[in-house]
């Protein structure tokens, strides 16, 4: 999310999450804004071993059920995006389920 407001506003802004722009600002500052925002949302979350782990565990118990590696990764992958959640959550939901 892009905050555009006056310098002493956005000092009591303080949630990192928040892309600051001061105002007044050009057409160029705001265009880079955007950018730096798109490139942050765009970068994939990085995932941990644990997470690796209990991914290839749920698509092991989907292949054991007759699908292929490609389609057992594709299926969590539809999953997870379906419900907004992490791969990783929908692996643990998958065994859950088992």
């Amino acid at each position: 999310m892009l905050v555009a407001a006056r310098p002493e506003w956005l000092a009591l802004c303080e949630e990192p999450s928040l892309h600051q722009l001061a105002l007044p600002a050009s057409g160029t500052q705001l265009a880079g804004a955007v950018r730096a925002i798109v490139r942050r949302q765009s970068r994939p979350a990085s995932r941990t071993a644990d997470e690796g782990r209990l991914i290839g565990e749920a698509k092991r118990a989907l292949m054991a059920r007759g699908m292929t590696e490609a389609e057992a990764h594709r299926f969590l992958q539809r999953e997870s995006m379906r419900l907004g959640v992490r791969m990783a959550v929908c692996a643990r939901m998958a065994l859950d389920r088992n």
